[in-house]
């Protein structure tokens, strides 16, 4: 497949999840570019690094930033951030959740 037909193709599904009410998103965006690719195929949210934040406020979307320190995920609140994408998932201490 074609990188031009892919995008179309990843256009046409987050169209259509949107139009059954299914918020779909688009992650691992790494630089501006790619987040206003995204949301002009129809990405409802976009979870990136805390570099890309800006964008992502600027093109109205939410975003999760990704974070693995409660100090990240204090400041991805503080960035206003919907919400953060806790790293590494399923590998983190027990004594790191239960503190």
């Amino acid at each position: 497949m074609s990188l031009l037909r892919a995008r179309r193709a990843a256009s046409l599904e987050l169209r259509s999840a949107t139009l059954r009410g299914v918020a779909v998103g688009r992650g691992t965006v790494l630089d501006v570019a790619c987040a206003r690719q995204a949301v002009d195929a129809g990405a409802g949210y976009l979870v990136m690094p805390a570099e890309v934040i800006e964008e992502g406020r600027r093109l109205g979307v939410p975003f999760l930033p990704g974070a693995f320190t409660p100090t990240e995920i204090l400041q991805a609140w503080q960035q206003g951030a919907a919400m953060a994408k806790v790293l590494p998932q399923g590998r983190s201490p027990r004594r790191m959740c239960c503190a």
